[in-house]
């Protein structure tokens, strides 16, 4: 496994990705890879907000890797990004969260604790 930070909830490995809103209002989470992991946990701090997204892996395969290059654009075959304004998400992250409180209620059912 990669230097990249995972957690392990009840064998179920998570990437944890993290970022600030940019001044132009959305949220930039870098270096995302397609590596053995089952969801990507994207924490965003505003100034008067914290906004998470918990995102399967078979979603990001599909709207994200492969097609958001971070370096060499939709060809990049290592790493990509994902730019969230969580005042217009893109409608495919309408189910993985927006607000701290989905991701909260997605994380307990994920791991079987009440």
């Amino acid at each position: 496994m990669d230097n990249q930070p995972y957690l392990d909830l009840n064998g179920v490995l998570v990437q944890v990705k993290f970022s600030t809103l940019w001044d132009s209002g959305f949220y930039r989470f870098q270096q995302i890879r397609d590596r053995d992991y089952d969801y990507c946990l994207c924490f965003g701090l505003a100034p008067f907000d914290m906004n998470a997204w918990l995102i399967p892996k078979e979603i990001l395969d599909r709207h994200v890797i492969g097609t958001r290059g971070q370096h060499t654009g939709a060809g990049s075959n290592e790493t990509w990004w994902l730019e969230i304004s969580p005042s217009a998400q893109e409608s495919w992250l309408d189910e993985c969260g927006n607000q701290l409180a989905d991701v909260s209620c997605q994380l307990t059912r994920l791991t079987g604790q009440h």
